[in-house]
């Protein structure tokens, strides 16, 4: 959780964000470290450049590298709270409560896996189904055995469409569940803190988003048999964002490129469905965005 702090300062009132699910994760490794589990858990709104600091290293910002006379424990103080509860109070009640545990609740139901898996899953996922993405005909045909057949691979299509759509809203409930949204998404830069349980639900979910991304790259390969030089726009499309999704700078930025990913893959069925009619509701046709949308699995982009 985010809380809002701040600190008097020379006259002047300086504004500061203490995140505890950092605190949590270094105070589980201080366990093997020895060290005093404080962590770089404060950030200062407008110097995202240094991104998150420890306490003291907030406070030399602050001061312009001076140390200050009271410490760290008592500068920084909770905006909510008022000024008679102290960050630093707030930082030792966390950690005793963590210390207080018994070792085996520490060692065997406390994990502390790499975020950066997760994403790069899902963009695995979404950059795959472009890989063999591509126009194979020429001409449409008018007879019954093609309709079916594209009708077939339209729909196979679809449904992993609509897989892919719900992993990223379970993603984007994970990133606010385990508060990583914020989080630099680099390999070996962060750490989560998981229960068990937590990691068990997060494993069976990663297992579902590469099935759905080797489904959907098996299904838009078959689409592709039946796509047309017209249809080439809606490809460079898919090819363009998959570019941009490569390098993303936190997860909060692959979730919103993963969003601009489905709706590109939509955009290419809806055309296709506007061409053919494969989908229907009550006799008439319907997009398939108004699908996804009363199935819950998608909302506006």
């Amino acid at each position: 959780m985010i809380y809002r702090i701040y600190a008097d300062y020379m006259g002047k009132v300086h504004q500061g964000e203490l995140d505890d699910s950092r605190i949590h994760r270094e105070a589980v490794r201080s366990r093997q470290w020895g060290g005093p589990g404080y962590g770089d858990c404060i950030r200062i709104p407008g110097s995202e450049s240094l991104g998150y600091m420890t306490a003291n290293g907030a406070v030399k910002v602050i001061t312009d590298s001076e140390s200050s006379s009271k410490g760290w424990t008592n500068f920084w103080k909770f905006e909510e709270a008022g000024p008679n509860w102290k960050a630093g109070d707030f930082i030792q009640k966390l950690l005793d409560h963590i210390r207080v545990q018994s070792p085996a609740s520490d060692e065997n139901d406390l994990m502390d896996p790499d975020p950066f898996i997760i994403g790069m899953n899902l963009i695995n996922m979404l950059t795959g189904g472009a890989t063999f993405l591509e126009t194979r005909r020429r001409n449409r045909e008018n007879s019954e055995e093609y309709r079916r057949r594209y009708g077939s691979s339209f729909h196979r299509a679809f449904r992993k469409l609509t897989e892919a759509s719900s992993h990223v809203s379970q993603f984007e409930s994970y990133l606010d569940e385990l508060s990583f949204r914020h989080l630099t998404y680099e390999y070996g830069v962060e750490r989560l803190l998981l229960t068990r349980g937590q990691k068990r639900e997060l494993r069976g979910y990663l297992r579902r988003v590469q099935t759905t991304g080797t489904d959907l790259l098996s299904a838009l390969d078959q689409l592709s048999d039946y796509l047309r030089p017209e249809h080439q726009y809606l490809i460079n499309e898919i090819h363009e964002i998959v570019r941009d999704i490569q390098g993303p700078h936190s997860f909060d930025a692959v979730a919103i490129l993963a969003r601009r990913a489905i709706s590109v893959y939509i955009h290419l069925l809806d055309t296709v469905n506007e061409e053919e009619g494969f989908l229907r509701s009550a006799d008439r046709s319907s997009s398939v965005e108004e699908y996804l949308e009363r199935m819950g699995v998608r909302e506006r982009v």
